[in-house]
């Protein structure tokens, strides 16, 4: 922790300010009551304190986020706001962007390396001033130790004419206590060491008895009456702990000189002649000590003034007074305690860390000390690595870990947070094996930063069937979850229940769900559109029962007059933290968020779809979302990283047709979240690309729109629907062979028109090419449009041959004439300019 608040909490200009004030402050008030030693000496002591002090608590305040002040409104908490970092894509200037790199076999705790080491002003300027610091401390050590030889050194002096000039003054001022006297031929000035049960008087060897010594004695046990030797050692102090302010060295100088003239104060309050005190003064040669040893006369420069003032009788009363001294230290207090307090809440990255980049562009990452990695190896049963098992840590949040086949050893690493979970409660790591085999794992962690192996077991499989009041099958959403409490919906497996209508009759109204870990009780919600929610509790220690057939559930239709209740309400403080980072503030037009994500996040999708978060997606999914106000999720993958040519089509809407992408310039970025600001001009849409490209990967690439031909299919004629199946009257396929038309994504959902519906056709992936629509007006039917398993491959391989195919299977089903031409087109281009 000391490393911590000095190397990283400390700010030097706060430091070099704050016992600047002070010290300045401590002067001008010392010069105000120069009349008055004892209260100017006072003042200085105080100020001295206050200038050390001051910026300590500054720096506590700032570790423990004590601050008088909220941070700035434009600081999402719990989120740090870097605009620092903004990069001017404009001047070119390379951006270098720390990568972290894990080998799969390292367990133990990464340590990042660098080549070459940057050299840290700051860092210089720290290490300097703790060097400076302990060379002084060690000058006080010595200086104190010699103090001590000396006393020893010292020999008792028995001279009456001394012993009774101490009496005397003990007894003027008030002091019961004994007061040795010894001499020594190293002392010129009289010394009193204060830092021994008994005072005990330095003298010189060679006593000049036409010294005043009753006076000389009066004025070093005013020192040790006014705690000159503390007041002067912590002086000292000051001075070793900031060596760098030449005020406090001066400060340190005038207290000492203000600490004698005090004392000259009680020697002539106490009626001693003054012309006698003045010429015993200049008797005495001066004795060089530190502060915490007072000497009679300790310089010859200001020996002068100090008899100036005695014999011009300007010494004023040697009392400070009681009230006086306590409201000089309780203003001073409060000055401090302000100062140090007057400063905003530090706003440590305790979530994510956000980048603003150009103008219009922002990054959004996860803070390193919000996140740990829990790391581990997944074997199988016969301990050999669990090759294509997935895991992931509960609550998933969009991050899980495939074992695939370059992973030799089974390891994995999973991002972890200790928010994530209650007091108390465990780390579940869930994993499934490959789904030819019916394995799984449960593993609860306790201590996160050791390696866990997770071995997978048997695992039991469970089945059903859904119903409606009829007993007739229906679609359902059958969803399995750990039935224990966590901070948000945590669902770990689903499936979904085949319809009446679904082709094969035995599937109709049936769910499996495999892979299930024993030794656990479950959740299990059942959910379809139109009927009430069934809840189910299922526990699977027993292990003598491979599938569990909970048998057939009917479901109730949902009364409409009743809204419907959700399982879970979303957690709140979850709630406030996805908004807070999933927003775009204003002149935002792009942001880009990188995994792991919060918790929130989870909170959110669970309540929006269900599993795509869970398992089954190994623990990634990603989406792409539109601002307008308010956040409409968009597009989701499960890919783990995004090519820029995915992201031109999915995140900015730019089919693949309207730009050219060189194959080179297809560049990677590892899969994110995006938020796209909704209705602006695609060229502001491409420009916060640029910036998010280029402080990324430090490549400046660039969107140029240009004309230039290309291929385009025309359609013509008149739109009459005709389907190729009967008992499929809806359904329009894309298809290449005969044989493989049915299967495939659904790419088309009731399109209202023709122009729609060759719009979606043109966007097809494998399909990819510009439709110009020249059809006759007419209302089309409800349709829905079918791709085919092989017409994305096919069409990659052998685009000319296969596109006249296609759109001749198209003529058959819509009446429509196709027709390739090569038209003029605006087109974005995608180059790339090099960076000094």
């Amino acid at each position: 922790m000391i490393r911590e608040l000095f190397l990283e909490d400390i700010s030097l200009w706060g430091c070099v300010w704050q016992s600047t004030l002070f010290a300045v402050i401590g002067l001008a008030g010392s010069f105000l009551l120069r009349r008055r030693p004892a209260r100017a000496s006072q003042v200085l002591f105080l100020a001295m304190i206050a200038a050390v002090l001051v910026p300590t608590m500054s720096i506590l305040v700032k570790h423990f986020e004590l601050g008088m002040f909220e941070a700035e409104p434009i600081t999402l908490e719990p989120e740090v706001v870097v605009d620092a970092l903004a990069i001017d894509y404009e001047s070119s200037m390379s951006v270098s962007r720390p990568e972290v790199s894990m080998g799969a076999g390292e367990l133990a705790s990464a340590k990042t390396s660098s080549g070459s080491t940057k050299v840290s002003w700051r860092m210089i300027v720290l290490y300097g001033w703790m060097i400076a610091t302990l060379i002084l401390l060690g000058r006080l050590l010595v200086a104190f130790v010699s103090g001590v030889l000396l006393l020893r050194r010292a020999q008792f002096r028995g001279c009456e004419q001394i012993q009774q000039a101490a009496d005397s003054a003990r007894t003027r001022l008030g002091i019961t206590k004994d007061l040795q006297v010894r001499s020594s031929k190293d002392i010129r000035s009289p010394v009193i060491w204060c830092w021994s049960p008994t005072p005990v008087l330095l003298v010189p060897g060679d006593l000049d008895y036409a010294v005043d010594w009753e006076s000389v004695i009066y004025h070093e046990l005013a020192h040790w009456r006014r705690r000159d030797h503390i007041s002067g050692l912590i002086a000292e102090l000051v001075v070793c702990i900031l060596p760098w302010n030449p005020i406090l060295w001066c400060s340190k100088k005038r207290m000492v000189r203000l600490s004698e003239q005090a004392c000259d104060d009680w020697v002539v309050a106490g009626g001693q002649p003054c012309e006698d005190y003045a010429q015993s003064l200049l008797d005495f040669k001066p004795q060089k000590q530190v502060a915490f040893v007072p000497a009679v006369v300790s310089s010859k420069k200001t020996l002068a003034g100090r008899v100036r003032r005695i014999l011009e009788q300007k010494c004023a009363s040697p009392h400070s007074g009681l009230r006086w001294s306590l409201a000089a230290a309780l203003v001073t207090g409060f000055i401090a305690v302000g100062v140090a307090f007057a400063q905003t809440r530090s706003t440590r990255p305790t979530r994510t860390i956000k980048t603003k980049v150009g103008r219009s562009a922002v990054i959004e990452r996860p803070a390193a000390s919000s996140f740990m990695m829990i790391k581990g190896r997944i074997l199988d049963p016969n301990n050999e690595t669990a090759y294509r098992a997935r895991i992931v840590a509960l609550p998933a949040t969009s991050y899980g870990a495939e074992i695939r086949l370059n992973n030799k050893e089974g390891y994995f690493e999973l991002p972890w947070s200790p928010t994530w979970l209650e007091e108390g409660q465990a780390v579940c790591l869930i994993a499934r094996g490959p789904r030819d085999r019916n394995e799984a794992a449960f593993v609860e962690v306790y201590d996160p930063t050791s390696p866990v192996i997770v071995r997978l077991e048997p695992a039991v499989t469970l089945t059903g069937k859904v119903i409606d009041p009829n007993g007739q099958p229906i679609r359902s959403t059958v969803i399995l979850s750990l039935a224990r409490p966590f901070r948000c919906l945590t669902p770990i497996l689903d499936d979904t229940s085949a319809p009446a209508t679904h082709i094969d009759k035995l599937k109709r109204g049936k769910f499996t769900i495999d892979r299930i870990p024993y030794n656990q009780t479950y959740m299990l919600n059942i959910e379809a559109e139109g009927y009430q929610t069934k809840h189910l509790t299922l526990d699977s220690t027993d292990r003598s029962k491979e599938i569990i057939d909970i048998g057939t559930i009917t479901l109730k239709p949902q009364d409409p007059t009743k809204p419907a209740v959700a399982e879970q309400a979303p957690n709140p403080d979850l709630a406030k933290e996805f908004h807070d980072i999933y927003c775009l503030e204003e002149n935002e037009v792009i942001k880009f968020i990188k995994p792991p994500f919060l918790l929130g996040r989870q909170d959110y999708f669970n309540h929006l779809i269900h599993n795509d978060l869970g398992l089954e997606s190994g623990g990634r999914f990603h989406f792409v979302f539109d601002w307008d106000g308010e956040l409409h999720p968009r597009y989701g993958t499960t890919s783990h990283y995004q090519r820029l040519e995915r992201i031109l089509q999915r995140v900015l809407h730019i089919p693949i047709y309207d730009f050219n992408l060189p194959e080179k310039l297809n560049l990677r970025l590892d899969a994110s979240d995006w938020i796209v600001r909704r209705g602006l001009p695609l060229e502001k849409q491409l420009r916060a690309l640029e910036e998010i490209l280029y402080a990324e990967l430090n490549r400046s690439i660039c969107f140029e729109k240009r004309t230039a031909e290309r291929e385009v299919i025309v359609a013509k004629g008149r739109f009459e629907f005709k389907p190729l199946r009967s008992e499929d009257p809806n359904w329009l396929y894309l298809f290449l062979d005969e044989n493989d038309r049915l299967g495939g994504p659904v790419v088309s959902l009731q399109p209202d028109s023709v122009s729609e519906l060759l719009l979606r056709i043109a966007n097809t992936r494998g399909v990819d090419i510009a439709i110009e629509d020249k059809t006759e007006p007419c209302e089309i039917p409800k349709i829905r449009c079918r791709c085919s398993t092989s017409l994305i491959i096919d069409m990659s391989k052998a685009r000319e041959r296969n596109l006249p195919i296609l759109f001749d299977n198209l003529a058959k089903q819509t009446g429509l004439q196709f027709k390739v031409e090569r038209q003029p087109a605006e087109i974005w281009f995608v180059t790339e300019t090099k960076v000094n």
